[in-house]
């Protein structure tokens, strides 16, 4: 719940070199999930208990030593989302 993390929305997502970017809409303050803090990343149809029926980024990582699993759909399309989450990988190994 802590700095607004523990929400459902609609947001615009992006990648810059150093993180995973989400605003929800109807707020200003982007979040940011650095690089460094993802532990891992898988896709799904489920997210906080919830089935979507679209494929979902599970995005797992740490802020403030607290893991986190935070979930984004960003298209009905599998393929689609596959190349999300290549170029997040591609952009994590960057950092490395």
């Amino acid at each position: 719940m802590k700095d607004g993390w523990l929400s459902r929305g609609n947001s615009e997502i992006w990648l810059d070199n150093s993180s995973v970017r989400f605003r929800r809409y109807l707020t200003r303050t982007d979040k940011v999930i650095p690089f460094k803090d993802i532990m891992n990343i898988t896709v799904g149809k489920w997210h906080a208990g919830k089935w979507t029926g679209a494929p979902i980024i599970r995005i797992s990582w740490k802020k403030d030593g607290i893991e986190l699993v935070s979930g984004f759909s960003v298209s009905r399309d599998a393929g689609e989302t596959v190349k999300w989450v290549e170029k997040i990988n591609f952009l994590m190994k960057k950092q490395h």
